[in-house]
């Protein structure tokens, strides 16, 4: 059926709808969860399902909502560009965006909509029940974001610090409004605050704090995350039950190896939506415009390629690497067929992305600072330079060991589209991963912290999905292969430090080894039988092993944050201290008054600044704990702190010691463990 008007007017009315019966409702438990849902597809998927609709939508229901995913990310990027030009408020971006939403959903009738699957429909409702699933469990198991991350360690309250400011800072006059850090630098990671944007208007809507979005939008999310996973998998096999093979893939690597949820509950945080939505995102869209070509595919793939440069600039980098390795082991497997489009999608990824990245080179710092300990299990180093471990990056259980295994399997069907995506882009990220002197100049690019990461980013998913495809042949035989494989891995390597280097090798020597094998002789290609209903099969009972072992052990994350605020001392710091005033208070502490505050504070744990220099971090810590801990210090030196570093308050955590405090401090606030002081302007002066 083409067109759907109505389905169409049942749809766009559909997240308003979520959004106004969950504000009717209490923030609490349904209330909440339907606030978050009708607001979070207001921000992020309805602005670019009526632009996507308007250039005329996909055949696939997975890729619409890819690049309606890409469409919104970029609104709301124009969006907060505007605001901070004119130094508007939260309030403003919400009426821009709203307006752009009116004027989209007129011209959102000019097209009609593509005739629908019924086999993709049904495989988008059954995926939606198991993200469903998924929710629930990442509802149930939300607790506290102290108690559930770790006290230290955690990146949920740097976020929640930048989104908050956006929120309640008022005038937003520019990038640097989030900054937590008085006199911090741009953070080159986060510089414009794309996705802590989406997580302000996503509050604003629905009426809720910011910590409840970080907490729960993860559960809101998850179907989403299954449903772009599935878009990739099927824009590369050119089937549904590819797709479902991929999205099982996804979950059995991220998710259910990783005690049943596993980095599904970082998808507030802007690493976990690069990982989880933005990437899955743009692959569908690059492998769709190289099946089928079309404009409105191409600027949906620049759109999806310069949101996941704005969210997190280095992933555009570990995922353009095998998009380059498919380039050319397609070039070698087939003869130069789809050349030409890959060309075309790589380079609307890459162009947008470099122009941000040209505008971002104002903020970076020295990448080739490289820390000496802090990266050892994950890095060692040679004698011809770094490498990154292979036995680290067999880490994840048995599915990961099955998934290295799995590639070598693509040689098996090396003229199909998918075996080429897993072979070049094995190749290229095992190259950059384990030659010494490739890593160095990667590390070089990106820094250390980051360039640990690339092994995340290896094509393991398509590789059990192509697994699954190649099982799927056999039908039943190939079903109950999968199944025993599962369980078969799953006891082999029950635990997450396999140590299983020779698995790793023998991808990347399978991958490299192959292509150059295929250089010079005909590949072994099979029939072009599409995957169909035994892939799906096999797919969902190699995974199922996988997801009993992860949820195995799950539980509910509501241990109490031993550096937690007390609820009167949150009041005070919201009610007592105006917008970005500076807090100054022990690391640990401040860290948590930043993220349930909208203040600047002096200084936080390490790994969670923004600093160019590390003598400047140093020094701070240095102050902190002059102040608080070190009982020699004279009241003289403790208001030099408070001038160095123009601070307006000071909270005093009774459990880690009581300082002499300078006179001209005038108690806010007390209670059994916490002070809040007033500074005097004279002490500030």
């Amino acid at each position: 059926m083409q067109g759907w008007p109505r389905l169409w007017l049942a749809l766009c009315g559909a997240p308003p709808l979520l959004l106004l019966v969950g504000r009717l409702l209490s923030p609490e438990g349904p209330g909440l969860a339907l606030r978050l849902a009708g607001a979070a597809a207001c921000v992020l998927l309805l602005p670019g399902a009526l632009v996507v609709r308007s250039l005329g939508a996909p055949r696939s229901v997975g890729v619409a909502l890819a690049a309606a995913l890409a469409w919104s990310l970029a609104l709301v990027f124009a969006v907060f560009a505007v605001v901070f030009a004119v130094s508007g408020t939260l309030g403003l971006a919400v009426g821009l965006l709203g307006g752009t939403m009116v004027a989209a959903f007129g011209l959102s009738f000019r097209s009609a909509a593509p005739a629908l699957d019924r086999a993709e429909i049904w495989a988008v409702v059954a995926l939606l029940v198991a993200g469903a699933a998924l929710a629930g469990a990442l509802w149930w198991a939300t607790g506290t974001i102290g108690g559930s991350l770790g006290p230290s360690v955690s990146d949920a309250l740097f976020h929640l610090a930048r989104v908050r400011k956006l929120d309640d800072a008022g005038a937003l006059g520019s990038i640097s409004v989030v900054n937590e850090i008085s006199g911090e630098h741009v953070h080159p990671g986060y510089a414009f605050p794309l996705w802590h944007g989406g997580l302000a208007l996503i509050a604003r809507l629905a009426g809720v704090d910011p910590t409840l979005v970080v907490l729960y939008l993860p559960a809101i999310l998850a179907p989403l995350a299954v449903l772009l996973a599935y878009a990739a998998g099927t824009a590369l096999f050119r089937s549904w039950a590819g797709g479902i093979a991929a999205a099982a893939g996804q979950l059995a690597l991220l998710a259910f190896a990783r005690e049943g949820t596993g980095s599904l509950q970082f998808l507030a945080q802007p690493g976990g939506a690069a990982r989880l939505l933005l990437i899955p995102a743009m692959l569908a869209l690059v492998f769709a415009f190289v099946a089928e070509g079309g404009l409105s595919l191409l600027g949906a793939a620049a759109a999806s390629g310069f949101a996941l440069a704005v969210v997190h600039p280095t992933y555009v980098v570990f995922v353009v690497l095998p998009v380059c390795g498919f380039l050319l082991a397609r070039a070698i497997l087939s003869d130069g067929a789809d050349t030409r489009l890959l060309l075309g999608g790589l380079g609307a990824v890459v162009v947008p992305a470099g122009l941000f990245f040209a505008w971002l080179v104002q903020f970076l710092e020295d990448t080739r600072y490289r820390p000496p300990v802090r990266f050892t299990q994950q890095v060692e180093e040679l004698s011809t330079g770094l490498q990154l471990r292979p036995e680290q990056m067999a880490w994840g259980g048995g599915v990961k060991v099955a998934a290295f295994v799995a590639v070598p399997l693509a040689l098996l069907a090396s003229g199909r589209r998918w075996a080429a995506y897993v072979l070049g882009g094995t190749a290229a990220l095992a190259i950059t991963a384990l030659v010494p002197p490739v890593f160095d100049r990667f590390v070089d690019a990106v820094s250390l912290p980051q360039a640990v990461r690339v092994a995340s980013f290896l094509p393991l998913p398509f590789a059990l999905a192509g697994a699954a495809a190649l099982a799927g042949r056999a039908r039943g035989l190939g079903a109950a292969s999968a199944l025993a494989a599962g369980i078969g891995f799953e006891l082999a390597y029950r635990h997450p430090a396999t140590g299983a280097a020779w698995a790793v090798w023998l991808a990347a020597l399978a991958a490299t080894g192959g292509l150059a094998l295929f250089v010079g002789l005909r590949p072994f290609t099979l029939d072009e039988t599409a995957p169909g209903s035994w892939t799906a099969l096999a797919a969902a009972v190699f995974t199922l092993p996988v997801a009993v072992t992860g949820f195995a052990g799950y539980e509910r994350w509501d241990k109490p944050d031993p550096y937690g605020l007390t609820p009167g001392l949150t009041r005070a710091l919201d009610e007592d201290i105006p917008p970005l005033a500076t807090v100054l208070a022990p690391s640990v502490t401040s860290y948590r008054i930043a993220g349930y505050a909208p203040v600047r504070i002096v200084v936080a744990p390490a790994g969670h600044v923004a600093f160019k220099m590390e003598d400047e971090y140093r020094e701070r810590f240095r102050a902190a704990r002059l102040f608080f801990l070190e009982a020699s210090t004279t009241p003289a030196q403790r208001t030099a702190i408070l001038r160095r570093y123009d601070v307006g308050w000071v909270v005093v955590d009774k459990t880690r010691g009581r300082p002499s405090l300078p006179p001209g401090l005038k108690l806010e606030y007390g209670d059994e463990r916490y002070s809040l002081y007033r500074v005097g302007r004279k002490e500030q002066a």
